[in-house]
């Protein structure tokens, strides 16, 4: 007589949410996965998430701590911590605050109050919000 095993689930702990807007970086014991929600805010640093994190597709997970259940995609899987850490760099805000970028003006003079800056991210323009104080 065969016994009809449940299906394995690859529960996990969020790594890392906050300030990551729809995305949440789950632990688990195959490595890293990113799982991108309906909405933001969904979980928080540290919840248990109990549902298959290591499967590709869309899935529903359960947060037990706080009794809240959430609907998200599963986007990536098995990432090592390196890997995660490029993710969270580049999805998500910095800890203390927004996200940082380095950039380089490319130009200012004869713009008025526009500052151009070339990223990796792309171009910024920034624009003073007082008159110019140096000269």
């Amino acid at each position: 007589m065969l016994i009809a095993a449940p299906p394995a689930f690859a529960d996990g702990t969020v790594f890392r949410a906050k300030g990551c807007g729809d995305k949440v970086f789950v632990a688990t014991e195959n490595g890293y996965s990113l799982l991108t929600a309906g909405a933001s805010g969904v979980a928080a640093d540290g919840d248990r998430v109990v549902g298959n994190t290591d499967r590709y597709g869309f899935a529903q997970f359960y947060l037990p701590n706080s009794g809240r259940r959430f609907s998200a995609s599963v986007d990536a899987l098995r990432m090592t911590k390196t890997e995660v850490g490029t993710r969270i760099a580049a999805d998500c805000r910095a800890t203390g605050g927004e996200r940082l970028t380095n950039g380089q003006v490319e130009r200012a003079a004869g713009c008025g109050n526009k500052i151009f800056v070339n990223t990796n991210e792309g171009y910024a323009v920034l624009e003073r919000a007082t008159r110019r104080l140096c000269r």
